[in-house]
């Protein structure tokens, strides 16, 4: 049954966090617009848990309303924001904007928000939110700079670029959360509502 389920996210990330558990599912795009969703999120004063909140179910709706998704029974749909003084930061667009959040985020305190939900063709069933506060060590530049060579484009695929399931732990020394939250999948709670629903077995 669980074969039948949708990944509305391009994340390796999730991919690898629910394909490690077992989980069968493909993957589908949602095509979501998410720069215009922040910026209307921004303008309504809504925080970081309840924009990745509108952003997963937003990509769940999208992706039903695609036609390949008939007989699907569930689809699975993820965001995750960093939050930083009050400044939503989003994946860096390339190597100097990595730098930039680095230099912005060491030795300093953020939080993460990762949201996940489940739907059908009926609507939202599931949704839930976790909360995760890090704190980044106060590095000098000799160590970002070897932090950036040795993370490669990779550092291009995480808000706030630090890649913590690689060498991005390095630059942490201090975390308060779920860590498949942080790394993009509220794993366990989702499981739990998966089995509830009968979709997963084990």
């Amino acid at each position: 049954m669980d074969s039948q389920l949708i990944l509305a996210s391009g994340s390796l990330s999730r991919q690898a966090l629910l394909s490690s558990a077992g989980v069968s599912f493909r993957v589908c795009g949602s095509g979501v617009d998410e720069t215009t969703h922040k910026a209307a999120g921004m303008k309504e004063g809504l925080d970081g848990q309840a924009m990745t909140v509108r952003l997963a179910e937003a990509k769940v709706r999208a992706v039903l309303a695609q036609e390949h998704t008939f007989g699907v029974r569930g689809i699975i749909g993820a965001d995750q924001i960093l939050e930083h003084e009050g400044v939503w930061l989003d994946k860096p667009k390339h190597k100097d904007d990595a730098r930039k959040q680095l230099q912005a985020l060491r030795g300093k305190q953020y939080c993460l928000w990762t949201s996940v939900c489940l739907a059908t063709k009926q609507g939202i069933l599931w949704r839930h939110s976790e909360k995760a506060t890090l704190r980044m060590r106060p590095f000098d530049d000799t160590v970002l700079e070897a932090y950036l060579r040795k993370a490669g484009e990779d550092v291009l695929l995480s808000p706030g670029a630090c890649l913590l399931e690689r060498h991005g732990i390095q630059l942490i020394d201090a975390i308060d959360g779920d860590y498949f939250s942080i790394l993009g999948l509220p794993l366990l709670p989702l499981l739990q509502a998966l089995r509830q629903q009968g979709w997963v077995t084990l």
